[in-house]
């Protein structure tokens, strides 16, 4: 049971909050509400870093080896 939840966090949840964090930040852009814009920019990056951290720090560790930047990430 842990791990079909773990499994729908990481990937449909992951989707569902996407789409939820996009509503509210279009929602907020229409309404000029730009610290709204900029909290749900900030609450949606600390989700995802929690949930896929590995990943993000993957992610910025090749982009910056591209560069020629050797982190050891």
């Amino acid at each position: 049971m842990v791990s079909g939840l773990q499994e729908f966090i990481l990937d449909d949840g992951m989707i569902l909050l996407s789409v939820f964090a996009a509503y509210r930040l279009f929602k907020s852009w229409k309404e000029s509400n730009w610290f709204q814009v900029a909290s749900v920019l900030i609450i949606y990056a600390l989700i995802v870093s929690v949930l896929k951290g590995q990943q993000v720090l993957a992610f910025f560790g090749k982009l910056l080896r591209m560069i020629g930047i050797e982190t050891g990430l």
